[in-house]
């Protein structure tokens, strides 16, 4: 297989430039916004190499550029300034671009190891953009010095979420899910609902406390009220994008039986989970999800409940009171998928 080739640095820009970073200026009645966005069609662009104090930039329109950076007055486009131009350019330089460069260098190539980016300088109601090729050198002094602040892409508030609402997770391996029969009770170690209908619901970082009961209109469907919300709603900057994915497994319970396994995976850990139906709502009902909120459970009726691996259903059953604890008593198993784990 041949696969583009992407060094570890080039993915480390690539990953902290996203959907683009930017600097917001204002000074007396002026609005200013430089931005850089990542863009991969460039073909048939040419860019004059220039050096600055932060590191090398190749610009496609230097003339256009550097009439903006250092509030010159319109002259002719160039294609190669003389060294008396950047002598100008770094005398007239707006405070805000002396952030992003300090001062400009004639150089004789483009950076080698530099990624093609569009730029855009907003002075008030103006916005002009550019094409750019922003060597690694400068990226890492604009990351490392937290110079640019992350843009975010935004969703459509109409955007329809639906998830799960777990009642507990069961740590299982493939052997003893071949031995459940109608009847059986699974207690989840860590319930996340309690036999009184309080529960607890994870979405990002924010955790939603609340109590599920049959709904007063239709005692055919639960009637989910938030009480409490805690927790952060949004991601830092800071935050990391991709956190690292906890690749332990929990360990069996009870007895350990020993049979033969053709396929030697008898000890496969299937990280089960009891769900009673799914919560639905739009991106803006999400955003304004708060205490005294109500939703509807959908897909279930009080009292019933699903064990399920991932999404896939493997027997239903419903939910019991066992000593004070959530319990699931198993009502039927659907042979397929008790084949399909066999």
């Amino acid at each position: 297989m041949n696969f583009p080739f992407i060094t570890v640095r080039q993915a480390t820009f690539r990953r902290w430039i996203g959907a683009g970073r930017s600097l917001t200026f204002s000074k007396e009645m002026e609005y200013g916004l430089f931005q850089i966005k990542l863009i991969e069609d460039h073909s048939g662009a040419s860019f004059l190499p220039l050096m600055s104090a932060n590191g090398a930039i190749g610009l496609a329109d230097p003339a256009k550029f550097l009439k903006i950076v250092s509030n010159l007055p319109p002259f002719e486009a160039l294609t190669k300034p003389e060294p008396w131009f950047y002598e100008l350019v770094n005398a007239r330089m707006r405070p805000e671009f002396k952030t992003l460069f300090r001062f400009f260098t004639e150089s004789d190539e483009v950076e080698a190891e530099s990624l093609t980016v569009e730029i855009s300088i907003q002075l008030n109601d103006i916005t002009t953009t550019f094409l750019a090729r922003v060597s690694f050198e400068l990226l890492d002094v604009w990351m490392s010095e937290r110079i640019l602040d992350p843009m975010t892409r935004t969703f459509p508030t109409e955007l329809n979420i639906t998830f799960p609402l777990i009642a507990g997770r069961v740590p299982m391996t493939k052997l003893r899910f071949q031995f459940l029969k109608e009847g059986d009770v699974l207690i989840p170690p860590d319930p996340l609902i309690s036999i009184n209908g309080e529960g607890v619901f994870l979405i990002g970082k924010t955790e939603f406390y609340f109590e599920l009961e049959p709904d007063a209109n239709n005692s055919h469907q639960y009637a989910l009220t938030i009480v409490e919300k805690r927790g952060q709603p949004v991601m830092n900057p800071e935050d990391t994008e991709h956190p690292e994915i906890d690749t332990t497994l929990p360990e069996a319970e009870g007895e350990l039986i020993h049979t033969s396994d053709a396929n030697g995976y008898s000890d496969l850990q299937l990280e089960l989970s009891v769900r009673c139906g799914n919560v639905s709502m739009t991106l803006g009902e999400l955003e304004t999800l708060d205490a005294g909120s109500t939703v509807i459970v959908k897909n279930t009726l009080p009292g019933s409940a699903l064990l399920c691996h991932g999404n896939q259903i493997l027997a239903k059953g419903e939910l019991v009171n066992v000593n004070g604890t959530l319990g699931f008593q198993i009502g039927s198993i659907f042979s397929q998928n008790r084949a399909n784990h066999a």
